[in-house]
């Protein structure tokens, strides 16, 4: 049954009243009053919903429903990982982000590192960061998330490092430690502090992380890891990291 995205306003009580999606909704799909769907508020409950009347104001169609049920959306992990990468060249940040919703990551945060070749400023930056979410909602739409994961304005390093504390566990993907197993990190860390609810994953852009950057966010908790005896591009780095630990969390 398909999903759709409305804002957590549109629910009031027992009805739901919305304009999002409702033109594709009842033109393209062709439902209509009775039919049965299922809506995401964004932030993790889906509810069950029976269209019961279209109305319309001017040029927009609004459609109301009665709420059947909710119920938390299936398709969210239970551990919360923030995606922090390094900000590459050209448009590969957009399948990065693209790829991260996909996996379950919850939050996308670029990071204006020492090697950072691309830092888009001002105007430029507020448009990419826009386009930036634009895509991080179609690939929620197409995975069936139960979440919109957030792309924020870039950080530097060392406000990266402020922000670090806030976590159980923070993986520090580093080119240099390669042969630091993963597994064996998540299975001590799992074993010392039990299950992780929050998750940080630092992943370098194209030319990797400076020596002083890996001793900044260590000072403030982080473990460094490697991602195996290759090394891995910037693009593949953050995907295969968040696939690899949510798999040894059980939350593939």
């Amino acid at each position: 049954m398909p999903r759709f995205f409305i804002h957590k306003e549109d629910i009031h009580g027992e009805t739901l009243r919305t304009q999002d999606n409702t033109h594709h909704i009842l033109h393209v799909l062709r439902y209509e009053p009775g039919d049965v769907l299922t809506f995401c508020d964004g932030e993790g409950t889906d509810y069950q919903c029976r269209i019961e009347e279209i109305s319309t104001e001017g040029r927009q169609e609004w459609l109301e429903a009665a709420v059947l049920s909710r119920e938390p959306s299936a398709t969210e992990p239970a551990v919360w990982m923030t995606l922090f990468q390094g900000i590459p060249k050209a448009d590969k940040m957009e399948w990065i982000i693209e790829k991260s919703v996909e996996l379950g990551v919850s939050e996308i945060v670029p990071v204006a590192m020492a090697r950072s070749v691309s830092r888009p400023d001002g105007a430029k930056l507020a448009s990419k960061v826009q386009r930036w979410n634009k895509i991080s909602l179609s690939a929620a739409e197409q995975s069936g998330r139960g979440r919109i994961p957030q792309v924020r304005m870039p950080v530097s390093s060392a406000e990266l490092a402020g922000e670090l504390a806030d976590y159980d566990l923070v993986i520090i993907c580093y080119e240099d430690a390669r042969l630091n197993s993963l597994r064996q990190i998540l299975s001590k860390a799992v074993m010392q502090n039990g299950m992780p609810r929050r998750v940080a994953v630092i992943i370098g852009p194209e030319g990797g992380l400076e020596s002083d950057e890996v001793d900044l966010w260590q000072r403030s908790g982080g473990l460094i890891a490697g991602l195996g005896p290759r090394i891995l591009r910037t693009e593949t780095a953050g995907t295969v990291a968040a696939a690899l630990i949510f798999y040894e969390l059980n939350q593939m």
